[in-house]
Parts: structure tokens; sequence; C-alpha cells
């Protein structure tokens, strides 16, 4: 029997552990420049095992099984623990899966594993995503974008994570700070100051209201040029994916 409890410690310390890498991997603290906060809709809500959790519960109800079966102990043992890993197992499918998806389609995705809610980096100049897989709905925010390194116009996309909003158990929301507001419409004191290797018209501008002075280019010519630079914002302007040009817009020397 000592050597069951030594083996099952040491088999749930490799479970926490296993625990910290796997949801650790997508995990990043707040930092200076950027955060997000997701949190519990009300007090009231009732914590559910994420899929993750539920697969480690599995493993770990199928050890204690196997243990019972080699100790040759009673058979209503192995059975019950057995039933029981197979049922976590069988719950955590589904958001496995899900979970599994959201990974492949956005490397580097951020995974929100609490149901008592957590704060997560907001990287400036990249893709975020946040994932949901703490097993209840939270509410986004507050949000607070990195200076400098991503514009507002990141949250107003369709899917963006938008302050006061809900994200619900197994969806994700995205803060892409890689757009930059690039309709002429949102400029004053255009002038063409050259053209790009692609052929793009680059000008010099600042921003209505705005008192520094940018070099970039114009989201009327991108779309012409490469539509699929061009996203179209929520408030009607278009912004431009100055990563998918291969180019940076900078303020003027």
């Amino acid at each position: 029997m000592k050597k069951i409890r030594l083996q099952l410690s040491v088999f749930t310390q490799s479970i926490v552990s296993g625990s910290a890498l796997l949801l650790g991997a997508g995990v990043a603290q707040a930092g200076p420049g950027g955060s997000i906060t997701f949190s519990p809709l009300s007090a009231e809500a009732v914590p559910v095992l994420g899929s993750s959790m539920l697969l480690l519960l599995a493993l770990l109800l199928a050890f204690i099984a196997f243990v019972s079966f080699r100790k040759r102990q009673n058979g209503v043992v192995p059975v019950i623990a057995g039933a029981l890993a197979l049922a976590s197992l069988a719950s955590a499918g589904g958001g496995v899966n899900l979970l599994h998806k959201a990974y492949a389609g956005n490397v580097g995705g951020m995974v929100i594993s609490s149901p008592a809610g957590e704060t997560k980096v907001i990287n400036g100049g990249t893709f975020n995503s946040y994932f949901n897989d703490s097993g209840v709905p939270l509410k986004i925010g507050p949000v607070t974008l990195p200076p400098g390194d991503c514009p507002s116009e990141a949250l107003g996309f369709s899917g963006a994570c938008v302050d006061g909003s809900n994200l619900a158990d197994g969806e994700q929301c995205e803060v892409d700070c890689r757009v930059l507001a690039s309709d002429s419409r949102l400029k004053a004191d255009i002038v063409q100051i050259g053209t790009t290797e692609s052929g793009l018209p680059w000008y010099q501008f600042r921003y209505i209201n705005g008192a520094t002075v940018y070099e970039g280019v114009m989201a009327q010519d991108v779309l012409t040029h490469t539509p699929a630079a061009v996203h179209f914002m929520s408030n009607g302007y278009m912004a431009v994916d100055y990563a998918m040009l291969g180019l940076s817009m900078r303020a003027a020397n």
C-alpha cells in the first residue's frame, strides 16, 4: 500500500507539473506595454473544469484504476475509476479538439483557463488571440493597448476583444495590432513623396487633429494594389496591414 501511495504521489506531481506546462504554454503575464483582463460575469458563476483539466483528471483516474487492478483489489474500485476516467475523457474531447484548432490556427494564442479570470499581455505590432477554456463565460475588460504600437482600430474589427463585451466558453477574441488606420479620409496635409518598390505611392501626412507627421501609404491605393492587406473597420474606415506589404509606417524625419 505504501508503494501505491508513492506511485500515486509521483504521478500526481507529474500531472501538476504537466498541467503547468500545458496551460502555461500560452499564458503571458500582463506587461508594461498593454494588457487585457477577463473576469467572471458574476460571483454566482459556478466554476467548471476546462477541457485541459478534464483530460488531466481522466489520466489521474485511469492511473488509479490501473494501480488498483495491479494490486488485485476489489474489482469495484478499478471499474468505478475507469468509468469516471472515460466520462472525463469524453467530456474533455470536444473542448480539446476546439483548443487544438485554436492553437493550430493562431500560433502564439493565449488561453484563459481559470474560471476566476485572468489578465493577459497585449503584444504590440502583432496578432493577439485569446481563447476561453475556463468553463464559464467571461467579461472582457479593461483593455489597455500598448501605446504607440497598437492603434485603437485594433478593436474595431469583427471578433475583436471589445471592452465590456462577453467571451463565451470555447470562444476566442482577437486584438490585431498589425493594422494601422490608413484611410485618406482620416488624414490631412497629404503629399506624395515617392513610390515603394512594389509600385505603391508613398506619402507624407498627419492624422486629422494630430500634430505628428508620418510617412506611409493610403488604404485607397492599397485596395487596388493588394486588397488582402486592407481591413474594413466597423466605423466604415479602412486600415492597412503594413506587415503584409513588407512596409512600416514611420514618423517623418
